[in-house]
């Protein structure tokens, strides 16, 4: 074959257009050659091709150096999980894990034994599309192309997010990879059950969601992420795993591993009944949906000429999926973890985020909630959102909203210390909210509970004086239990100062 392709690093898009086009006809999976394309369409058509061909002959994707550079992060994986875990977990532990990696990477040397002999296929195929020997397939709505090879399938399509140029395999087989049972062998026998009944089926459910697909009612999953591929074999029994694509990006050359599992599927289901979730199994959906679809991160803000680290943890979905997830937000809201407003941008893609202590305690919250097993798992697989949550939650601790209030007749009190003296101070819009307050407290402790009305800013507020608060033990003890905290803050941050 000519060796033209070498030295060749623009396509020329007048031999681009020499090729066949046609209207595409979806049949199955694949779209096959229907109707004559008209200018219009292969127009579009060969935009895209000039982007696959300019990205594959960039990467020279045909030779083996990038599969053999994903293999070498297996093995770096493997070494780190073994560095990690060696001391800490048995041997048994240890050599299952290690075992599980084992066949991931013999899979992966698998592939790359079939991509030396079929990765000349890509090759030739870019030969033949720039000599316009080739059959190019446009889809439906104009928004993608196919060009079928013998074992190799180039698939581009384009959308919002930018183009995707994909080499999709046809006749390489997967492999069923039975999963060890770590959690159990590091855990005693009710920490187990409680942990396969709550948590981690809750871990399950937000990975499904983030990130899963349902296949013939169980669940599935594609990732070009390694930390993911054994995050989520982990959790179950079994998965089957498939190389089905290669993608070929930008910015370099990625593997899409297809897991298929036995277990029925969670997607769409635990949203539907976020009420009946226990605390922990809210924090472990909400940690495996961050890993999936949210991010996490430090990011520098300026206030009052200085600037600041803020945590910012972040979940991003369409206006659709927002009203689904709406209710776990408002649930880790009366857990004490409030999100800013959510944000809308013009094409409809909403991004809730938990900001400064919020952000710190849900990080710490969902990260507590985790088997000590998969903690370290994590450390050692060393990926960035688990590395930023980890820093997060090592930040100091400020007062999140909430934390200096007490619950009177189901308002919300902030305690503000003032000099000798305390004073709760409920918020208002204005005097029909205020006199409706009042009222209440009237109501439980009698016509003698003085409170009293008094501006702040824009609005109004209900006050109760000291006085009052000692006369009612319920209310005492929380104003108590809330100061008693702000005390043993203080004494923490000036001890970290006198150390520094």
């Amino acid at each position: 074959m000519s060796s033209a392709l070498d030295e060749l690093s623009e396509p020329n898009m007048e031999l681009l257009r020499r090729n066949k086009f046609c209207m595409g006809i979806k049949r199955g999976r694949e779209h096959q050659c229907g109707s004559d394309a008209d200018e219009n369409a292969i127009n579009k058509a060969v935009e895209l091709l000039a982007e696959a061909v300019r990205r594959i002959l960039r990467w020279r994707v045909w030779d083996s150096w990038w599969v053999e550079e994903i293999m070498d992060e297996w093995l770096e994986k493997r070494d780190r999980l073994e560095v990690q875990l060696r001391g800490k977990y048995s041997e048994e532990v240890i050599n299952d894990l290690l075992g599980l990696v084992d066949k991931f990477v013999s899979y992966n040397e698998r592939f790359l034994n079939y991509w030396r002999e079929v990765g000349s296929e890509v090759r030739k195929l870019i030969d033949d599309l720039l000599s316009g020997r080739a059959e190019v397939i446009i889809w439906e709505g104009e928004k993608g192309i196919s060009v079928h090879g013998e074992h190799v399938t180039l698939e581009v399509n384009k959308s919002t997010g930018g183009i995707t140029v994909c080499l999709v395999l046809s006749d390489l087989g997967g492999v069923t990879i039975r999963i060890p049972g770590v959690f159990a062998m590091t855990m005693s026998k009710e920490e187990y059950e409680k942990f396969i009944n709550g948590v981690l089926r809750a871990l399950r459910g937000g990975l499904e969601e983030a990130d899963g697909v349902v296949f013939k009612g169980k669940a599935a999953m594609g990732t070009t992420q390694i930390w993911q591929v054994i995050a989520w074999a982990l959790l179950y029994p079994s998965v089957h795993v498939l190389i089905d694509a290669i993608n070929v990006n930008e910015s370099d050359v990625s593997i899409t591993w297809y897991l298929k599992t036995t277990v029925e599927a969670l997607k769409g289901k635990i949203l539907k009944n976020v009420g009946k979730l226990s605390k922990e199994e809210v924090l472990a959906f909400m940690f495996t949906a961050v890993l999936g679809d949210g991010s996490a991160e430090i990011i520098k803000v300026i206030r009052n000429g200085h600037v600041y680290d803020e945590a910012v943890i972040k979940m991003t979905m369409s206006d659709e999926r927002y009203k689904v997830w709406e209710p776990l937000f408002e649930r880790l809201e009366s857990m004490g973890f409030r999100n800013g407003k959510p944000s809308l941008s013009n094409s409809n893609v909403v991004n809730v985020r938990f900001y400064g202590s919020n952000a710190i305690g849900l990080a710490r919250a969902m990260i507590n909630v985790l088997p000590p097993v998969l903690r370290d798992i994590f450390d050692a697989l060393n990926f960035e959102k688990w590395l930023n949550l980890r820093r997060i939650a090592e930040m100091e601790l400020k007062f999140r909203k909430g934390e200096m209030q007490v619950d009177v007749t189901g308002y919300k009190f902030t305690v503000c210390a003032r000099k000798r003296t305390v004073v709760l101070i409920h918020q208002v819009r204005d005097r029909v909210e205020a006199e409706k307050v009042i009222n209440a407290l009237k109501a439980k402790y009698g016509n003698e509970f003085h409170a009293y009305i008094n501006k702040r800013g824009k609005y109004l507020a209900v006050i109760v004086p000291a006085y009052v608060v000692e006369k009612y033990d319920d209310i005492k003890e929380q104003v108590i239990e809330v100061l008693r905290r702000k005390l043993e803050k203080t004494k923490d941050e000036k001890k970290k100062r006198g150390n520094s």
